[in-house]
């Protein structure tokens, strides 16, 4: 018989005699089956089950009021919600004993004088089925907190799928776009307007949560496009000579829907500017996507240059005509050398390849001055303008 239990065991042992207490705690304790407590006084019982949370409970039968019958209810009443064994041990061999504490809920039913091996087994039993089913028990509960979540993220997600579908059924009422200057930092002419989405639906958030739920939904096309058209929608009221920038992720460069919207723009010189900076497996689709576009006219523009391997991995693949800056190169550019030498860097690399730059989040004075001195072409930012709802010529005059 193996002498070391599954798993250590609490046992309450029922009894009004101290002597069979006393002989079933040090059974049990010789088998190192756990923590064993003992009880004679049956008006403390139930306390003890309370207060021991017991594994399994050795009940007498034949005890002074409430009796082992009385005592067997009460366990079981209090312990529906789950399994706590009810042992009798008793020296009443008669059938009806037998059967009214079965009935009564017993799990099991031994016979005084018992047997110790047998008597070991069955209490071992007894503790290793309480034991899965708690375990049981404890998987039913997280399955049930994994499906309840589960549950309620897909509702999550259909409320946002709705809230999504209704912006691009009705982009009027729910999407406006902002037009924010690209100008030219040695001559001060606007000479590009990038097109920003700004969402008044419920619940009122960043452009970017709209479209990080669009894409996680699946939305993504449906939304870029419709921003995509309202920007286009637009474009007329812009400053002939000025460029429109819009910002579209390489899922949407590709779609054959969003060419043929550039297609439809005939007077706009249009700017593609590339979201996305994850890792692109194959550039060679974007590459086919801009060769249809370049032949209408459209350039292609890279944003966030100098934050990460990404942007300038998709620089040497995608070979933009424009390359933009990151806000976080851009930043105190006039007081801080390294970043003054890594733009000035790219502005060699700009004039090498014929692209121009575009320097992103210029705030002050001296930014701009820091960077019209490094060679940098273009830039934009709320010293330069802020973005604005069409009309946006008396805003943009106002802020140069």
């Amino acid at each position: 018989m193996n002498e070391i239990p599954d798993r250590e065991a609490r046992v309450l042992v029922v009894d009004n005699e101290a002597v069979n207490v006393t002989m079933l705690t040090k059974l049990l304790d010789r088998v190192h089956l756990g923590q064993i407590e003992g009880v004679t006084d049956s008006s403390l019982v139930m306390e003890r089950v309370r207060d021991f949370d017991p594994d399994i409970v050795l009940l007498d039968l034949h005890m002074p009021a409430p009796d082992g019958y009385e005592l067997l209810r009460q366990i079981k009443e209090l312990t529906s919600g789950g399994f706590l064994p009810v042992v009798i041990v008793s020296a009443d061999i008669t059938n009806e004993a037998r059967d009214r504490a079965l009935a009564g809920g017993a799990d099991d039913f031994l016979t005084k004088p018992f047997r110790m091996t047998e008597t070991v087994l069955r209490v071992r039993n007894l503790v290793r089925t309480r034991g899965l089913h708690q375990a049981l028990n404890r998987q039913n509960t997280q399955l049930k907190s994994k499906l309840e979540l589960q549950s309620a993220l897909d509702e999550d997600a259909a409320r946002r799928g709705r809230r999504i579908a209704d912006i691009v059924d009705d982009p009027d009422n729910n999407l406006t776009m902002v037009f924010q200057p690209i100008v030219d930092l040695a001559s001060q002419r606007v000479v590009g307007n990038e097109a920003l989405a700004r969402f008044s639906a419920v619940p009122i958030r960043p452009p970017n949560e709209w479209f990080a739920d669009a894409a996680e939904d699946g939305l993504d096309l449906h939304l870029e496009l419709a921003a995509v058209r309202q920007a286009l929608a637009g474009a007329h009221r812009l400053p002939e000579d000025t460029f429109l920038s819009v910002n579209v992720s390489p899922s949407t460069l590709r779609s054959p829907a969003f060419g043929e919207l550039i297609a439809e723009q005939t007077e706009r010189r249009i700017v593609v500017e590339l979201t996305e900076h994850d890792h692109i497996q194959d550039y060679t689709p974007i590459n086919d996507a801009m060769h249809e576009l370049r032949r209408l006219g459209c350039r292609l523009a890279v944003d966030d240059t100098g934050a990460g391997f990404a942007s300038l991995h998709h620089i040497l693949k995608l070979q933009p005509e424009l390359i933009k800056l990151d806000r976080l190169l851009v930043t105190d550019i006039d007081t801080d050398p390294a970043r003054a030498a890594l733009a000035s860097a790219l502005v060699k690399f700009s004039d090498d390849t014929g692209a121009q730059l575009i320097a992103e989040g210029i705030e002050t004075a001296q930014e701009q001055a820091t960077l019209t001195e490094l060679g940098v072409h273009f830039g934009q930012g709320y010293h330069l303008g802020r973005p604005a709802p069409l009309p946006i010529d008396a805003a943009i005059a106002a802020l140069l």
